[in-house]
């Protein structure tokens, strides 16, 4: 996006600093691509002084700052917050565990849009107990739920931003080339 609006200040998050990092560094490694710089090049170039794994900046005050679950947040601000993976599937059965993750979303995180009117925040995830984020954050209210499943379950809404799923088949698999029907068999049993 920031080929389009290079000051956006971005904030990434998930429930382990190494993801947060290695997703982050993909980033910059396209980012700094020969592909990527001859198409976008004009419009911001990385700043030498903050090039770092967690965070970089560009030349035109935007940045992607990365963090984990329960990582440091306070004195930062986004107008994108994403969180990819907030619980730990293994983990998410713990009461303890779970609730530092959501309390972690709704003191820090979530507190960090630069400006309510116009940021946006992206919880990415799937769902993995009746109380993880998603289940905390759809209880709450004034989320927009976007719900992929691997099999087709016939149609759901639109929405608020014109999405609908577009298969039209019930059983039809959302991503068939690489979870095909005995992937999926095999998942259930499991």
């Amino acid at each position: 996006e920031w080929t389009r609006s290079p000051a956006r200040r971005w904030l990434f998050s998930s429930y382990a600093a190494t993801l947060s990092i290695r997703d982050s560094v993909k980033c910059r490694r396209l980012l700094e691509s020969p592909w990527y710089k001859a198409r976008w090049g004009h419009v911001f170039m990385l700043t030498g002084d903050q090039n770092a794994k967690m965070r970089f900046d560009n030349n035109r005050s935007g940045y992607r700052l990365s963090t984990s679950v329960g990582g440091a947040v306070t004195g930062e601000g986004g107008d994108r917050i994403v969180c990819d993976d907030p619980h730990n599937v293994a983990d998410v059965t713990s009461d303890a565990i779970r609730k530092t993750a959501t309390d972690w979303w709704d003191i820090a995180m979530s507190t960090r849009v630069n400006d309510p009117k116009t940021s946006s925040m992206v919880i990415v995830m799937q769902r993995c107990h009746q109380r993880d984020l998603s289940g905390h954050l759809l209880e709450k209210g004034n989320f927009e739920h976007l719900c992929l499943p691997a099999e087709y379950e016939g149609p759901g809404r639109v929405t608020a931003i014109g999405f609908s799923d577009p298969r039209t088949e019930p059983g039809e698999l959302l991503w068939g080339d690489r979870f095909g029907p005995q992937e999926i068999e095999d998942l259930k049993i499991s």
